[in-house]
């Protein structure tokens, strides 16, 4: 993965955790986004489906910092991640005006980073269909499971992130 161009307004850092309180075949896990000055959002998610049920869309349901605190304490240690939101202008060439890019930079037990990776947001459907990423960003993960947010999960519980710190997504 390259580097966000520097013409680019970073609006924001935050502290990013997910704590899970189950994987399979459902995740349910609260995540928190904690800003430097102490700004706490928090939301329980539920995601997936049993096997041989109807697909349920993804549940995000708003909760306050108190109860984040109650079920982080309950959940195992957290993925955690510094996350950076960017707002990028793209040449007026473009059809795209404006995307938002969320950069994660995961970290290991010890804090260490080991891992980045962009989440591109759209304001429209259609703009997501038609957008060509520029040079500067990496090999396409969306649709490989070692890099959802559960698969950084697992692998950090089970003490092993060689796959990710083989530089195999740059």
């Amino acid at each position: 993965m390259g580097t966000i161009p520097e013409k680019s307004i970073i609006t924001v850092e935050w502290n990013h955790r997910s704590h899970y309180l189950a994987t399979d075949p459902t995740q349910i896990r609260v995540d928190a986004l904690l800003s430097d000055s102490g700004e706490c959002l928090a939301a329980l998610v539920i995601d997936g489906t049993p096997p041989d049920t109807p697909k349920m869309p993804r549940q995000t349901i708003s909760i306050v910092s108190e109860t984040y605190e109650q079920l982080a304490e309950k959940a195992g240690p957290p993925v955690k991640a510094v996350v950076r939101v960017t707002k990028i202008d793209l040449p007026s060439s473009s059809e795209i005006p404006t995307i938002w890019v969320d950069e994660y930079t995961y970290l290991d037990r010890d804090g260490n980073p080991f891992l980045s990776t962009l989440d591109v947001i759209f304001s429209k459907p259609a703009h997501a269909k038609r957008f060509v990423p520029p040079s500067w960003f990496g090999k396409e993960i969306t649709d490989d499971q070692r890099y959802s947010t559960k698969g950084i999960y697992d692998a950090l519980q089970k003490g092993d992130l060689t796959y990710y710190r083989a530089g195999e997504v740059r």
